[in-house]
């Protein structure tokens, strides 16, 4: 790779055989990426087009590969040899004769192909394989425009003398690129897959008439006859419906081979070509191109004009005069497994039926790819090596590529300094460097979360807890909680994320906003810009939508980087929606307009992996030159003079680091670590300071108020295999099913229904209680990881169950975060406070007769769903099921959700319950902000990973003095304004 700004992408290698480079010759490539933004696209490693060119010549194959191995001894290039078959014997490949072309004739003129077709040409068949079928291609039509301005490419210009001479000597100029500088990939309004179907080469030149005639077209008004100032924007069809095939004319191996590539056959082509189209047409109505007066109306040829210009008849008429192919065929000797009737090579690129034959080329591509086909022929060439001689020659090169993500180097300054790379955190970074003017370094203080597979593993995140990618934190003992936690003093275990995506690491994957009372009533406390309405655009951002029927919803949005999906194939998710339709709640979106109610699970999962903020936000931005994150690097204080933040001072392999900030340091550490660094620099209660030493620069109520979701649970059994047990999980056909399609068992967290209520107390405007489904019944060695002493909750083996999860949404003990001692290293002590007030536990226990209540339906009791696990030894001295009993088993096994907030709120300048103003300043001191979940006034109504990156969003653009989601906003007053 040859371009600066992208030599330290994790996309990209420089040192290889094959250059790798961009060619601002021609500024229409510039124009092209402006007028893709104009219509709200992104520019990306892929826009203004990347060649191989090397000193301003064609670099192929064969100069980058070939040549430099002519030398070898053991390396023999015959040329002028057209190879006529493959000599096979006994189902074996002995040798070749030569003669002509193609891969697919060369192995049906050897007996291998469609036996029907070989027996017709008196070919004796020695395997019947589907070779010259599935033929695929990229097809194109294009755009033919004047313009006023000289800044594409013409004969005369080329052929100057000027240009000729800076060629020769400099080997630059227009000679010196191919005519594509800018390249696009879309997808269209019907696309179904993963992967774009349309591109866009902008080519600049307007070919004259002569041009045409070379490539085979009669052109009648197509081109001018001598040379005029345009460009063509091409319109390709990347995954045409249509397919092709190859086939043999005759035996004879110098007759060319029939190519029927069967272009448009299917007329959903030809409606697709005729969008893409009209998308180039709108690009070139864009200010960019209208500036040098884009002129189409070439695209009104002699021979479609007796249709209206730019109708669907018209255009449709041009495609079929004009459109041709890209030179991309693939797929006719395609790839795929030993069961897949429709293919002839298997993974290794062997023959299928014939031993010590391979094919390597593009023939073998189980699809097109989308896009120009050179470079994955290039890689299917060198994936082959090594196949064929049995080596991983990548190994060190993809090791290097997952510790890329990180600096070593810090700068002794930058704009803004980032503390902690969790859910908001990574999300911040992303945002912030989409400005190239400003430079951000994100610290933090654990590693990469490519050190642990189970962390990209759905189901798997509870494997993650007590390593080195959780703080593994205790909690101080508790007077009515943790009662079974093991050590006997009451300290329930806090597991939070360390390293690269923080707790979203270790989190089951729910995406749940909250209530939009939360959010209003944040509002209503003082901290304007929070309210619903405020706020919505910023969900909106962030969310990619999967789920078909949610679509099209008001709430909800495509495109964003955060993947959110649902597993729909858990019988018991939907055995959970409808208890709850039993017992009068409706089915609801619970991220929609209303809460209350059943649902399955929203999830941030795609194609079978976790979807954390570091996927989605953090690692496609670290291509970015002016963004460095540093790993290991424990923050120990923020700088503070005179009531300004200076910079922070961190620890880093033992060694003390000092960084200043020109603009802002910005607190992301989280609901523990953000109130840790604060009081250690000397903001928080003062004589909480005082007693440790520590002098105080302001007076703020850091650490307190904090909130936490709190969770019991109703063990259950059923007899019935619907849910998740170790060897399911375990099994071959899991274990494959997740490999290769990224499904089955593995595939998504453990929870695949959720619901809200309210109590019989409840009141507020948002729900009290949520309930979550757990697919799985633990064993004890599962309790004792997560700090319990079981004793008969769980069973000692593997038994198909669930978990009822009944969870406190807004309890009314609040707890606290308190330094230990004025070291840094020192844990801080967390004392969430559990059912300090008798209210919560009364609550809990309603809770869990409505999840009984839950489980005694028809959907559950036809899978004998038994509660009786819930009769601990602990408690058996109360009647089962009695209040006394119910409050023992919570006093004995409830345990946090894993969300804690509200230890930095956020409030009103007049709010001396506070720490941050609505800005999300810290008040009284300059430059000096907390963007994460320990700013929640109140913790919202639901699981915090949703929320806690929407308020990373709106401090993006609150720290940057933009407003970025008026487009969205825009879309929802048009969607209100319609359903009025």
């Amino acid at each position: 790779m040859r371009v600066d700004d992208l030599k330290n992408s994790k996309y990209h290698n420089s040192g290889g055989p094959l250059a790798v480079t961009k060619k601002s010759v021609f500024p229409l490539g510039k124009r092209f990426v402006d007028a893709g933004k104009e219509l709200g696209y992104n520019e990306i490693d892929y826009n203004e087009s990347q060649i191989n060119v090397k000193h301003g010549t064609r670099v192929g194959t064969a100069a980058a590969f070939l040549r430099p191995a002519m030398g070898r001894t053991n390396l023999h290039v015959v040329v002028n040899a057209h190879v006529t078959k493959v000599i096979i014997e006994n189902k074996e490949a002995r040798g070749v004769a030569f003669a002509p072309i193609g891969t697919p004739q060369i192995l049906m003129l050897s007996g291998v192909g469609p036996k029907q077709h070989l027996e017709e040409l008196n070919i004796p068949v020695i395997m019947d394989l589907p070779v010259g079928l599935n033929m695929e291609d990229h097809i194109y039509s294009f755009i033919p425009t004047t313009i006023n301005s000289s800044e594409g490419f013409t004969g005369p210009k080329a052929e100057s003398i000027s240009s000729l001479v800076q060629y020769m000597v400099l080997g630059e100029g227009s000679l010196s690129a191919p005519l594509l500088p800018g390249t696009a990939f879309i997808k269209s309004s019907t696309c179904e897959t993963k992967y774009p179907d349309l591109q866009f080469h902008l080519m600049a030149v307007l070919p004259i008439s002569e041009n045409a005639r070379v490539l085979g077209y009669e052109f009648e008004g197509l081109y001018p006859e001598t040379w005029t100032d345009g460009l063509l924007m091409a319109t390709i069809l990347l995954h045409p419906k249509s397919k092709g095939s190859v086939s043999l004319k005759s035996n004879d191996p110098f007759d060319y081979p029939n190519i029927d590539p069967n272009y448009f056959e299917l007329e959903e082509d030809i409606r697709k070509m005729i969008e893409v189209m009209r998308n180039g047409i709108e690009l070139l109505r864009t200010k960019p191109f209208a500036e040098i007066g884009a002129d189409f109306s070439r695209l009104n040829v002699p021979h479609c004009s007796h249709y209206e210009f730019l109708s669907d008849e018209q255009l449709k008429c041009f495609i079929q005069h004009f459109a041709a192919t890209l030179y991309h065929p693939t797929s006719t000797c395609r790839m795929g497994s030993l069961h897949d009737q429709t293919s002839m090579v298997d993974p290794q690129l062997r023959v299928k039926g014939i031993r010590n034959l391979r094919v390597v080329d593009a023939s073998v591509m189980p699809h097109v790819t989308s896009g120009n086909t050179n470079a994955p022929t290039i890689m299917i060439a060198e994936k082959a090596a090594d196949i064929i001689r049995g080596i991983d020659s990548v190994e060190e090169y993809t090791s290097m590529k997952q510790t890329k993500l990180t600096v070593d180097n810090v700068n002794s300054t930058y704009d803004y300094i980032i503390v902690g790379g969790g859910s908001a955190g990574c999300v911040l970074a992303s945002r912030l460097s989409e400005d190239p003017e400003i430079r951000v370094l994100l610290l933090e203080a654990g590693g990469e979360e490519t050190g642990n597979i189970n962390i990209s593993i759905p189901v798997a995140s509870p494997a993650v807890f007590n390593t080195a990618w959780d703080w593994a934190y205790h909690t101080t003992p508790q007077k009515n909680s943790g009662f079974s936690q093991l050590g006997g003093e009451n300290r329930h275990f806090w597991p939070r994320g360390k390293g690269i995506g923080g707790s979203n690491n270790l989190n089951a994957l729910q995406y749940v906003r909250g209530s939009r009372h939360d959010f209003d009533e944040w509002k209503e406390l003082g901290c304007d810009g929070w309210g619903y309405e405020d706020i919505l655009s910023y969900f909106l951002k962030s969310e990619d939508m999967r789920v078909d029927d949610l679509k099209n919803s008001r709430y909800h949005n495509s495109g964003g980087p955060l993947a959110v999906t649902k597993k729909s194939d858990s019988p018991l998710g939907k055995r959970f929606v409808n208890a709850g339709k039993q017992l009068g709640f409706k089915e609801i979106d619970y991220n929609g307009k209303e809460q209350i109610g059943f649902a399955e699970s929203q999830i941030n999962v795609k194609h079978g992996t976790r979807v954390s903020t570091v996927v989605a936000f953090l690692r496609p931005a670290m291509g970015r030159t002016n963004l460095h994150v540093v790993v290991n690097a424990h923050v120990t204080t923020v700088i503070i003079e005179k009531k300004l933040a200076k910079g922070v001072a961190f620890i880093k392999n033992n060694r003390k680091h000092v960084v200043s900030a020109n603009k802002e340091v910005i607190l992301c550490a989280g609901v523990i670590g953000s109130p840790h660094i604060l009081m250690l620099s000397g903001v928080g209660p003062k004589q909480h300071l005082e007693k440790f030493n520590i002098p105080v620069i302001l007076d703020l109520p850091v650490g307190l108020n904090m909130e936490d979701h709190i969770y019991s649970f109703i063990p259950t059994t059923i007899n019935s295999s619907e849910g998740f047990t170790g060897p399911k999980a375990e099994s071959i056909s899991s274990i494959a099913q997740y490999m290769v399609f990224g499904e089955g068992p593995l595939s998504a967290p453990l929870l695949p229904g959720t619901a809200f209520i309210k109590s019989s107390t409840c009141e507020t405007r948002y729900p009290d209680l949520q309930f979550h489904l757990m697919a799985a019944l633990p064993i004890s060695e599962n309790a004792r990881v997560l700090g319990y002493e079981s004793e008969g909750l769980f069973p000692e083996t593997w038994t198909d169950g669930l978990l009822m999860a009944t969870i406190l949404l807004h309890p009314k003990s609040k707890g606290s975060v308190s330094l230990k001692s004025n070291d840094p290293f020192d844990y801080p002590n967390i004392d969430p406070n559990y059912f300090d007030l008798e209210e919560d536990v009364r609550k809990m226990i309603e809770a869990i007769r409505k999840g009984i209540e839950l489980l005694k339906t028809k959907p559950f009791a036809e899978i004998g769903a038994d509660f009786s696990r819930l009769n601990v030894p602990h408690c058996s001295h109360n009647e089962f099921l009695s209040d006394e009993q119910l409050k023992c088993f919570i006093q004995h096994f409830a345990a946090t959700l894993y969300h804690p907030t509200s230890t930095c709120r956020m409030g009103s300048l007049n709010d001396k319950t506070s720490v941050v103003d609505p800005q999300l300043r810290v008040k009284g001191i300059r430059n000096l902000r907390v963007v994460d979940a320990s700013v929640m006034p109140h913790v919202t109504s639901g699981n915090t990973n949703a929320p806690t990156i929407m308020i990373a969003e709106k401090a993006a653009d609150m720290i940057r003095g933009i407003y970025s989601v008026a487009e969205l906003r825009r879309k929802l007053n048009k969607h209100d304004n319609v359903g009025k």
